[in-house]
């Protein structure tokens, strides 16, 4: 049988790990396990894409093109490797159950690595009670990247009202392009800063905002700042 593989990490540091040589040879050692034949340009990889806010399934997803073509007909007979059920969604459980059923309905078998567990349309005929296990599987993921969710968003605006990093300092991510982190405090940039001053001079002379974004363009004072 010829398999295709997705691949998926929600943030872009999780590149720098191993999640992509982890997932890849989980992949790999399933499908010579069972005698399956992974197609090279087939091997799917979805970077900085969060499956809780489904935007692997939105235009342009890697995710939403194997739906398109599963529906189209065009995967019929081959299987899908994925590391976890949760690489192709964390949705909502109900959304993650639609999304496994509508695939497998259309003639692909998923195989979950991680686990060894198949799901084909034969065999949730056979067992239904696997979408139960599958149900709550996905309800769980759901319930785990929203609780991390809130503790994120939490967090940032701490950071955002305080200003400071955990360690007391003025935070990076806060800071204008005019300024930079010294030493822990924001400290300005004057060649930066001139441009900033001068940029609300032309505005008090009549200068409007795409006047003034040529003009900066123009001069090369600051790079690929436009309105």
């Amino acid at each position: 049988m010829d398999a295709i593989v997705y691949i998926r990490w929600s943030t872009l540091n999780q590149e720098d790990g191993n999640s992509l040589e982890r997932q890849e040879q989980l992949a790999r050692d399933v499908a010579k396990q069972r005698g399956w034949t992974i197609l090279e340009n087939e091997i799917h990889i979805e970077s900085g894409k969060s499956a809780y806010h489904g935007r692997n399934r939105a235009q342009n997803g890697k995710l939403r093109q194997i739906e398109e073509r599963a529906a189209r007909g065009e995967l019929q007979g081959k299987v899908l490797i994925v590391e976890a059920m949760d690489r192709l969604s964390r949705q909502a459980a109900l959304k993650s159950l639609t999304l496994l059923s509508d695939l497998c309905s259309r003639g692909l078998t998923i195989c979950e690595a991680g686990t060894g567990t198949i799901y084909d349309a034969a065999k949730i005929e056979e067992r239904w009670e696997n979408l139960i296990v599958a149900l709550a599987r996905a309800g769980e993921a759901h319930e785990s990247s929203k609780l991390k969710a809130r503790r994120v968003s939490k967090a940032w605006r701490k950071t955002q009202e305080s200003g400071k990093t955990k360690a007391g300092g003025d935070d990076p991510r806060l800071c204008p392009a005019w300024m930079e982190v010294v030493d822990g405090r924001f400290t300005i940039i004057e060649d930066r800063a001139d441009v900033i001053r001068s940029m609300f001079h032309k505005s008090c002379d009549g200068w409007g905002l795409r006047k003034i974004s040529d003009w900066a363009n123009l001069e090369r004072v600051v790079s690929h700042w436009v309105v």
